[in-house]
């Protein structure tokens, strides 16, 4: 039979060949013949690293800025008003009518002569100048209670000038009552007009006046009280030799 001749192919045979699934990788490039020889790059030298310095600068202004001062811390003798030369003047005008005034009432007293008139404008004068001293250190013991700085020293002499001139003006000018009724208000109105005149000058407090006027007062009978007393010894010493 002719179909039974015929060969059948075997599985191996007519099975197509596997393919390869592999990529294919690049072909490895060809030595160089005559490489050269790789030169490292020369180290660059570090740079000089400068750390950043901040300069902080402190004005004067903010460095030496005063500290705020307290409630109550200004001085007791504040500037103003003309300053110490229109006070002091004021004050040389006030003293000259007192003086004036002084000679008149001492002229005035029955048996008085130039050298009376003349002792009477000395004292006058003396006491004046004597008890601004003291009307200064009231000013300074005062502050010194209220814990204040006093101010100006010139300042408080010459409005305390014109204080004392004043009181000395009123308290010589002649007698509204005679005898020592007269001598007594006279110088109750002279104290009238002196702490006026603190009070305006020194443009103080109800109770800042009080201080300065009591402490005044008080500093001006120390001092009186002290002459009299040397007066009254001194006579007492000269009647004992005389007996």
């Amino acid at each position: 039979m002719a179909e039974s001749d015929e060969r059948i192919p075997s599985k191996d045979e007519s099975a197509p060949d596997p393919i390869d699934l592999e990529p294919v990788g690049e072909a490895a490039p060809e030595p160089d013949p005559d490489p050269k020889p790789e030169i490292a790059p020369e180290p660059q030298p570090e740079a000089d690293v400068v750390p950043e310095v901040v300069e902080v600068r402190i004005t004067e202004s903010s460095s030496k800025a005063p500290p705020k001062q307290a409630e109550g811390s200004d001085p007791l003798v504040r500037p103003g008003m003309g300053g110490a030369k229109l006070a002091l003047g004021l004050g040389v005008v006030l003293l000259l009518g007192a003086l004036v005034a002084s000679g008149i009432r001492a002229g005035g007293i029955e048996g008085s002569g130039a050298r009376v008139v003349a002792l009477a404008v000395a004292v006058t004068l003396y006491t004046s100048l004597l008890h601004t001293g003291t009307g200064v250190a009231a000013v300074m013991v005062a502050a010194r209670i209220e814990r204040r700085p006093t101010g100006a020293l010139e300042l408080a002499a010459a409005r305390m000038l014109a204080a004392v001139a004043t009181f000395q003006l009123v308290y010589h000018l002649p007698a509204l009552i005679p005898g020592t009724v007269g001598l007594v208000f006279s110088a109750i109105l002279g104290v009238l007009a002196y702490s006026a005149a603190v009070w305006a000058l020194f443009r103080l407090s109800r109770l800042e006046l009080g201080v300065v006027v009591s402490g005044h007062v008080l500093l001006l009978i120390a001092v009186e009280l002290g002459t009299h007393l040397t007066y009254l010894s001194r006579s007492a010493v000269e009647a004992l030799g005389a007996g």
